[in-house]
């Protein structure tokens, strides 16, 4: 009887134990699932954001992007410091890419030996870092200045 005891406990503690697993599996899916949505709703905000930015110049653009950015600080440093955040950066990219190549002069990139998607993977990269860079509080310099100067950078590579 002592052993079917020992038994059944080894069993029940082998159940408890694959119930912790998968719960904490759902947990994760759960929080995953809830940052995603999370995410999508920022990157709806910042759609509704790049269709006002058509209506402004390049450099004030930049500084509505960035204030954006600020206002929201904590949850984007958070994303960003985050080892599980591939999903947030993939969408905030490709949102990027898609705002840039909005930008992005045809006949500039034409007489170029350099492939219009390279060009655009690269400043989408180089900003999505900036971004980065930047809410993580790695960059010195305020809202306005660091947006200016983002938005000189990419002027720049535009009108080459």
């Amino acid at each position: 009887m002592h052993h079917e005891f020992q038994l059944h406990q080894n069993q029940l503690q082998w159940l408890f134990l694959l119930f912790l697993q998968n719960y904490e599996s759902l947990l994760v899916f759960h929080h995953a699932d809830l940052l995603d949505q999370i995410v999508d709703n920022h990157i709806k905000e910042l759609e509704k954001i790049f269709e006002y930015k058509q209506n402004v110049d390049l450099f004030k653009g930049c500084v509505i992007w960035f204030e954006y950015f600020e206002t929201h600080k904590i949850f984007f440093a958070t994303l960003f410091k985050s080892t599980s955040t591939f999903s947030f950066r993939k969408k905030l990219l490709a949102f990027i890419i898609n705002d840039l190549e909005k930008k992005l002069d045809a006949s500039s990139a034409k007489d170029k030996q350099i492939d219009e998607d390279i060009i655009l993977k690269f400043l989408g990269m180089a900003i999505v870092g900036i971004m980065e860079s930047y809410v993580v509080g790695e960059l010195t310099g305020d809202t306005e200045t660091v947006a200016k100067q983002v938005g000189q950078l990419v002027k720049k590579i535009f009108s080459q």
